[in-house]
């Protein structure tokens, strides 16, 4: 995540409860358990929900190696308790998680999470209601990635009763906590639905609220349903643990804990998110001020009206690479940008390139796809580079219309082609890129690659 200067964002108040924390550089304080450090556990816990929604002889917690950490070790309990259940996604995005959960050998399906008009609510819980008992359903519970929308408190309420019907698992992902909205306000629909059911799972990410984006700070909660089951639950997430990274990581939990603990500190740390959410907030409403200008007919609303960090473009694949080509703007598949670090001539810029390229449909020709697979990352510890730059922090998969259905297809064509492009991306992460595939245009600003 950037600030408007394109610089990794920093916070004051992180800043100084990680001196603390760490001090001279000796260890402070009780060493950690295979869970790590347990105070971070329940300082947020009490933070998020007043610590009382939550039958705490139920609910079980663990350091984990950044939210990317908490949602794999999510999905290796599952591997382990239940590997012939579906994993659910969201879709537009989540191509990460797809690829996860293909190769740890998982099953996954989509559901849709919005269209052009907002949430999807109705075949969202059509689709939804096929899930089976101990099937898992990924679902943000704010700053929606790619689209920048939330459920409401209808949405919430109706996937609670869902989930209680069908007896499928939330797995709830709190990433997007500080830069969407305050971390308290956000838990309000997933704390209902985590009392409304008996087992869920909640992984939150310390980078983006706290940020602690180089220390790789995660949490993941696990509500079981009678005491006895979260016990052994914990000894399984620790055994994970330790044969994944042996001890969970220390100085962020730390730093996150002094900063929770301190009335001073979580005071100023609250005031340093609420700018940072209005500076996005702004940043939205500007840009989509600027393309209502120069684009009739679209309704900019929905961009307007979303929270966090990204938003969508709608822009075919022959329409990204027309941005990118003409005018050395990057995006990542479906058109996500990344809001962070947009400034003025930034958003003015992208308005004027915009228009030709939404015009443009179709695939984008053969040959050139792979130009747009292999976009060089920007300088963001975050892995999240801003929409004029190298786009989106996640890299396009190595087909022209990533994981998104195709109009027409059936659900079981869809469940293939999101496959297909889940295996496809691992395939590509594990296949170095040769050098022919490096050359090619460079982003404004990107250092030329060696």
């Amino acid at each position: 995540m950037l600030d408007t200067s394109r610089l990794p964002l920093h916070l004051d108040s992180m800043a100084r409860a990680r001196r603390r924390a760490i001090g001279d550089g000796t260890r402070r304080g009780p060493a950690p358990g295979p869970s790590g450090d347990a105070g971070l556990a329940g300082l947020l816990h009490d933070y998020l929900t007043g610590g009382c929604f939550l039958e705490a002889d139920r609910l079980v917690a663990t350091v984990t190696a950044g939210g990317r950490g908490a949602l794999r070790l999510a999905l290796d309990l599952l591997r382990g308790t239940h590997p012939e259940a579906t994993v659910w996604l969201p879709a537009p995005g989540r191509d990460r998680d797809a690829a996860l959960a293909v190769h740890l050998g998982l099953n996954i399906r989509p559901y849709p999470w919005s269209d052009a008009a907002g949430i999807a609510t109705g075949p969202m819980l059509d689709r939804l209601g096929a899930t089976a008992p101990g099937d898992v359903i990924l679902v943000q519970a704010c700053g929606h990635d790619p689209t920048g929308l939330d459920l409401g408190p209808g949405e919430w309420s109706a996937l609670a009763q869902l989930c209680r019907q069908t007896g499928a698992v939330p797995l709830i992902d709190l990433s997007q906590a500080g830069p969407a909205a305050g971390p308290a306000a956000a838990m309000e629909g997933p704390a209902a639905l985590m009392a409304a059911v008996p087992e869920a799972l909640l992984a939150v990410s310390a980078a983006q609220g706290f940020g602690l984006e180089e220390e790789r700070t995660g949490l993941l909660y696990l509500q079981a349903e009678t005491p006895e089951e979260a016990g052994a639950a914990l000894l399984h997430l620790q055994r994970l643990t330790a044969l994944a990274i042996g001890m969970p990581p220390l100085a962020g939990a730390r730093a996150a804990a002094h900063l929770l603990a301190s009335p001073e500190l979580r005071h100023d740390w609250e005031a340093e998110m609420r700018r940072l959410r209005m500076s996005l907030g702004t940043t939205r409403a500007a840009l989509a001020e600027a393309l209502a200008e120069r684009i009739g007919g679209t309704d900019w609303s929905p961009l307007a009206g979303g929270r966090g960090l990204f938003a969508c473009l709608p822009l075919d694949p022959a329409g990204r690479l027309q941005l990118w080509t003409d005018h050395g703007i990057a995006t990542a598949a479906g058109g996500r940008v990344n809001l962070s670090g947009l400034d003025e001539a930034m958003i003015a810029r992208l308005a004027e390139a915009l228009p030709p390229c939404l015009a443009a449909t179709g695939p984008a020709p053969r040959g050139l796809a792979a130009m747009l697979a292999c976009l060089p990352d920007s300088g963001d510890p975050a892995g999240d580079p801003p929409a004029g730059t190298a786009a989106s922090g996640e890299a396009p998969l190595p087909r022209e219309e990533g994981t998104a259905p195709e109009s027409g297809q059936s659900e079981a064509e869809q469940d293939a082609q999101w496959r297909r492009a889940a295996a496809e991306r691992r395939a590509a992460e594990e296949t170095p890129a040769s050098a022919d595939t490096q050359d090619g245009p460079q982003p404004a600003g990107a250092e030329p690659p060696p």
